[in-house]
């Protein structure tokens, strides 16, 4: 009898030099940043006083660097970060 692999399918790795047709500019920069996060390991320290929305500095340990993020709101539409 065969087990059956719990396994989730491959996704499909978004490419870093040039944009997919079938996919805007700004999908293809968010896919990229979640593609990133979810490859890279982060070390994220909250340094605003609020609960979700607030500042948040993120330091990455395959760049050396550190970004400050800001979540404002659920919708993406007024967070950012400086990198």
């Amino acid at each position: 009898m065969k087990l059956k692999s719990k396994r989730q399918p491959l996704k499909p790795r978004i490419p870093l030099n040039h944009k997919p047709a079938d996919i805007s500019d700004v999908e293809w920069q968010s896919a990229l940043r979640k593609q990133i996060a979810e490859d890279e390991q982060f070390t994220i320290k909250k340094t605003g006083h609020g609960v979700v929305f607030t500042n948040y500095n993120v330091y990455s340990q395959h760049s050396k660097n550190s970004y400050k993020v800001a979540l404002r709101s659920a919708d993406n539409t007024l967070n950012f970060c400086s990198c």
